[in-house]
């Protein structure tokens, strides 16, 4: 929350000395790949691939976190700190775009290259395909519940 200033001024640095601190005290999976992610992209600290690949390996093996896996997954494409592992990032990337909705549009964009896909490559090519539909769907998910909790909105229709 420091991070991005949710119920306060952002606080890089201290944002990231709790995430540090959560993933190397308690292994926290959330904590291990949200510092992953500040890493690949050194926001707060210095970009280094190579660190941010190794929290992203943490954070998926805990319980397999969709998010780091995921994280894991583009940077298994891209190959950040190493050779790319395609059949191992098109793994992670087929469980974590079908049952939680990340990682679809990197998935998308291995099956339009052909990578593996086979007759899959459908999916990709299509606008309105299932994993760019999925991947649609999670993030105005993720966007309306970013909102709710900004705006206060915490009641649900149905609840």
């Amino acid at each position: 929350m420091m991070l991005n200033g949710q119920g306060g001024p952002v606080d890089l640095i201290r944002g990231i000395e709790l995430l540090e601190q959560q993933c190397d005290t308690n292994n926290d999976p959330w904590a291990c790949g949200s510092l992953g992610h500040q890493y690949s992209i050194g926001r707060g600290l210095p970009k280094d691939p190579c660190r941010a690949r190794e929290l992203h390996e943490r954070s998926c093996a805990v319980n397999h976190n969709h998010i780091g896996c995921s994280n894991l997954g583009d940077s298994l494409v891209h190959g950040d700190c190493g050779t790319k592992d395609i059949a191992r990032a098109r793994a992670l990337l087929e469980t974590t775009c079908t049952e939680f909705g990340s990682g679809c549009a990197t998935l998308g964009q291995l099956y339009e290259k052909g990578n593996g896909a086979g007759s899959r490559a459908w999916h990709a090519r299509s606008p309105y395909g299932p994993l760019w539909l999925r991947y649609i769907v999670h993030e105005a998910d993720r966007s309306r519940s970013v909102l709710r909790s900004e705006r206060g909105w915490n009641h649900q229709p149905g609840v």
